[in-house]
């Protein structure tokens, strides 16, 4: 079977050479892909909560000192960040070169960093009860933002520099998104390669557990293998996100009050029977992939066809 490529990368090109890196490379993910098989079928209602909140969102950017937020909508965040994304594109960095310490200027492919920050499934239901009820959370909300934003500033001090920073109530669960960089505009760096987080899965079940609910065995002996990992990796400091996941639900306490702690033992008390329901969702996926696999080797009844003979 001919195969025709339009070749316009460099790893492309080398494909071509059946001896090289980039050959064999290329036959071990392609061996890896065979053993795979993906049918595509409809996304069945997901059990979680999907909801629509009556809440603008918002942008400001950070000038190292002070927050200032957007006025314009659609385009004043984005070309604040491609601007600093342009002005933190390149950084010094030093190699040895003929024996002697050189400083070089290397480009960096991600100049900019944004991490995402969600509420806690109780924080969300305490506010979508606020609106269901005719109550405005808003100033709760904002107050929420700034100490959580100032906690931000604290965390990030050192590590990264904070650019801009969004929040988002258009989706099912609210969430804050900060943008950084850890390139500043003279070229030098702040922190070093990585921030060592533990992810959004370790993050939930961390928050689960803090708010007192049972998991499953499995996925406790999960979380507890992937945090002795990055204990192993990077110490036994607790994990960027996870910290500030903990001190956004502590700030949350504090503005909210007793008011949200009915919330959290709902929630603790849902997550055995949210853990069954993704079970069972996970299944009725692949039931419904069952039935396409089989309704593709069931032999289709022939058409009916109409013969026209015509006499001369």
């Amino acid at each position: 079977m001919p195969l025709h490529t339009k070749a316009r990368t460099k790893r492309q090109r080398a494909h071509m050479a059946s001896r090289s890196d980039s050959h064999i490379a290329d036959k071990v993910a392609n061996d890896k892909r065979r053993e795979l098989v993906y049918v595509a079928i409809p996304t069945l209602p997901r059990p979680g909560p999907k909801r629509d909140w009556p809440i603008p969102g918002w942008e400001a950017t950070f000038d190292g000192a002070r927050w200032t937020k957007c006025q314009e909508p659609k385009h004043e965040l984005i070309d604040y960040l491609e601007k600093e994304t342009a002005a933190r594109l390149h950084y010094y960095d030093y190699t040895i070169r003929r024996g002697k310490r050189t400083r070089v200027k290397r480009k960096d492919a991600s100049p900019v960093e944004i991490l995402t920050f969600q509420f806690s499934p109780p924080a969300n239901e305490f506010f979508a009860s606020e609106l269901a009820a005719g109550r405005n959370p808003r100033p709760a909300l904002t107050e929420i933002t700034k100490r959580f934003l100032s906690e931000v500033g604290t965390t990030f001090k050192g590590r990264r520099n904070i650019l801009a920073a969004a929040g988002h109530h258009d989706a099912s669960s609210l969430h804050i998104d900060i943008a950084t960089s850890r390139n500043n505009h003279d070229g030098t760096r702040v922190g070093k390669a990585g921030l060592g987080l533990a992810g959004p899965w370790m993050t939930a079940v961390a928050r689960q557990l803090a708010f007192g609910a049972v998991v499953s065995p499995s996925k406790k002996n999960q979380y507890d293998r992937a945090r002795a990992n990055l204990e192993r990796r990077n110490g036994p400091d607790c994990p960027l996100d996870i910290d500030l996941a903990f001190k956004l639900d502590a700030i949350c306490s504090k503005v909210i009050g007793p008011a949200l702690n009915p919330f959290i033992a709902a929630y603790a008390a849902e997550v055995p029977k949210t853990e069954a329901a993704w079970r069972a969702h996970a299944i009725a996926q692949l039931d419904a992939a069952k039935a396409k696999l089989q309704a593709l080797d069931t032999p289709s009844k022939a058409t009916p066809t109409t013969s026209l003979s015509i006499s001369r």
